[in-house]
């Protein structure tokens, strides 16, 4: 598709969901967690590829949305995931001259993920 190839002259690697019977928003927001480890800690770029058809649950579009406006998703982490971000992104806050906080490391993290 014209998606791939733009993500491939973005150098950006192509995700889809993978959605079988009985996904639901547990797994959609476990498979946005494991994206946003790729893009918000690694720093690696990625795009997610979403068809009509894989919109099982409307509030999919809800998480989606706030990822294209804000690049987060309201309660997706817990504040002990906020907490190993945070641990994680410590040397890159650092090195960019942040404070090595919880929020100023997911603030980094939502950015990236952006």
């Amino acid at each position: 598709s014209l998606s791939r190839v733009a993500a491939f002259i973005c150098d950006c690697k192509c995700r889809e969901l993978e959605v079988t019977k009985g996904y639901g928003m547990v797994e959609f927001r476990e498979d946005l967690k494991k994206l946003f480890q790729t893009t918000g800690v690694r720093c690696k770029p990625v795009v997610l590829l979403v068809t009509d058809s894989q919109i099982v649950n409307e509030g999919f579009l809800e998480d989606i949305n706030g990822v294209l406006n804000t690049g987060d998703v309201p309660n997706l982490f817990s504040n002990d995931d906020k907490i190993q971000i945070a641990n994680e992104l410590k040397d890159v806050c650092l090195a960019r001259g942040l404070p090595a906080t919880k929020d100023s490391a997911y603030a980094l993290f939502v950015q990236n993920t952006q």
